[in-house]
């Protein structure tokens, strides 16, 4: 991607309490902003990244770096 949309590195972090799942950006990884939450059955534990570009036949490659997972039960 060379113009508007994602064009620099970005921070995303997931976290989830009890059944709500919820998703914060940021492009520094100090101020970081909800893009979103839902919520997710009792006791379903499945992790994954899933993106796509969101336009019509356009493809779109990413670099996932630095992942971690971590629980807090």
């Amino acid at each position: 991607v060379t113009y508007g949309r994602l064009v620099e590195p970005l921070w995303l972090r997931l976290e989830r309490a009890a059944t709500t799942l919820r998703a914060t950006v940021s492009a520094d990884g100090k101020a970081w902003s909800e893009i979103g939450s839902t919520e997710i059955p009792p006791g379903d534990k499945r992790v994954g990244l899933y993106l796509n570009s969101g336009l019509d036949k356009v493809t779109t490659a990413v670099c996932f770096d630095s992942m971690s997972l971590t629980s807090q039960t």
